[in-house]
């Protein structure tokens, strides 16, 4: 995933109830490994994951 927002991606433990807040958690929780690139051809970073066999 890319966006062009400034800032790095955290991963956060939300409450049960809130609508958000969850998607770097599930990639480590279902990768083997993950990370940011912040350079590109414009503003923002990708998001970026692997996954085992």
């Amino acid at each position: 995933m890319h966006d062009e927002t400034p800032g790095l991606p955290t991963c956060r433990t939300p409450t049960p109830d809130a609508e958000d807040g969850r998607g770097i958690q599930l990639i480590s929780y279902g990768s083997d490994a993950w990370g940011v690139c912040t350079h590109g051809p414009g503003p923002g970073k990708a998001t970026w994951f692997e996954l085992g066999r």
